[in-house]
This record gives structure tokens, C-alpha cells and sequence, in this order.
């Protein structure tokens, strides 16, 4: 009898420690929990920020909202009374954006811009001539690309206006150019 509560006792020793040790393990896991579910948390109950209160604006700008980021950005703007200047390719995009945008919210003003962020096309001169009768207090830069692909065979163009701004693409593409032939 001896035998077999000592072989239970010994059972009961291997298995707490086996317990103690996935409690060691679990520790990590319930920590990183914690640690992501308080900030998920935290953004689903508070509040969004009025920007239109907080500003004192009656107009933003919205560059890339033809569809996308931008287009939620354009609507979550027009949500909280302020008017907006859609800033997109000029495609069919930005006129379906147009349209469902003056569908929802009549009593606001929209407007349109058609540009092509393409090196050496004054698309900053475009949007300026649109707005300068506009005081635009909240800007929303979204508008961007990226080049898929191998590096060697994407076009220079392409490449450039990821890394540097149209005025100095022409520049950067004829020292580029000039130093390989």
C-alpha cells in the first residue's frame, strides 16, 4: 500500500511541475494579449476627433481620393459637415466618388481636381489654380504608388517619383542618365 501512495505522490510531483511549466510558457502568450487588446480596445470605444470643431475649418483636401484610403478619408470628412476637394486621377474613380459623395451629402460642397503625380507634370500649380479662392485648414496627403517589380527593370521615371519630388526628378534623371553614357 506504501508503494502505490508513494508512485501517487511522485505522479502528483511530476505533474505539478509539468503544470508549472505551461504556466511559464502561457505567461508570454497572456502577456502579449494584454498588451494588444488594451490599444484594439481603447480605439474601438473612443471617440473620432472633429476636426472640423477642432480646426475651425469649413474645407480639406483629400489627395488620392479617387478610390480606396482616400475615398473612406473624403466620406469620414463630409460626415463631420466639412466640405472637400477631392484630389485624384483624373478617371472614372474620382467622378463615381463625385457622385455617391453629393448623393449622401447635398448640403456640402465638392470638389473635383484631375491630376497626374507624374515627374515633370505641374500637378501643384493645377490644384492651387482649383482652391485659391478655398481656405483649407485639414490636408490628407494620401495619394502615393509604388513600383512593382525588379528594380533594374522598372522604368527611371517611375523609380524616381517614388524617391524624390517632381521638381528634381527632370534633374536627378539627367545627371542619372549622363553619368551612364
Amino acid at each position: 500500500m506504501s508503494d502505490t501512495c508513494s508512485a501517487a505522490a511522485a505522479n502528483a510531483v511530476s505533474a505539478s511541475y509539468a503544470t508549472y511549466i505551461a504556466y511559464m510558457l502561457a505567461v508570454p502568450t497572456f502577456i502579449w494579449l494584454v498588451a494588444y487588446s488594451i490599444p484594439q480596445l481603447y480605439m474601438a470605444i473612443r471617440p473620432v476627433p472633429n476636426l472640423k470643431k477642432r480646426y475651425d475649418a469649413t474645407w480639406s483636401l483629400v489627395t488620392g481620393a479617387g478610390s480606396g484610403i482616400g475615398k473612406a478619408l473624403a466620406f469620414k470628412l463630409a460626415s463631420q459637415g466639412l466640405n472637400v476637394v477631392l484630389v485624384s486621377l483624373d478617371d472614372d474613380f474620382l467622378k463615381a466618388t463625385m457622385k455617391e459623395l453629393k448623393e449622401t451629402y447635398p448640403d456640402l460642397e465638392f470638389r473635383s481636381v484631375g491630376v497626374t503625380f507624374s515627374p515633370g507634370i505641374p500637378y501643384l500649380e493645377k490644384i492651387a489654380e482649383a482652391t485659391k479662392d478655398l481656405d483649407i485648414n485639414i490636408v490628407f496627403n494620401n495619394a502615393g504608388f509604388i513600383t512593382l517589380g525588379f528594380m533594374d527593370q522598372a522604368p527611371l521615371g517611375k523609380l524616381l517619383a517614388n524617391v524624390v519630388s517632381s521638381e528634381y526628378s527632370s534633374l536627378f534623371e539627367f545627371v542619372l542618365c549622363s553619368e551612364t553614357d
